[in-house]
């Protein structure tokens, strides 16, 4: 089942906060998305616990 839950990124420090959306029916996970606002890379780590509800999120840049 997929689970989608928008969020806005608002750890980064950029001017506009962006969106995005996660799919948490995949559990934890890593991945690279490009940013709406600048089109750098962020890499995106999603803490999912066993009930399937987001733990934790945090989010790197090239920046960091």
């Amino acid at each position: 089942m997929l689970v989608l839950r928008a969020m806005r990124l608002e750890r980064l420090r950029l001017p506009r906060q962006p969106r995005t959306h996660v799919d948490l029916s995949a559990g934890s996970q890593r991945y690279i998305e490009d940013c709406a606002v600048c089109c750098r890379p962020i890499e995106i780590a999603l803490r999912v616990g066993d009930d399937g509800e987001l733990i934790d999120v945090s989010t790197q840049t090239d920046n960091d």
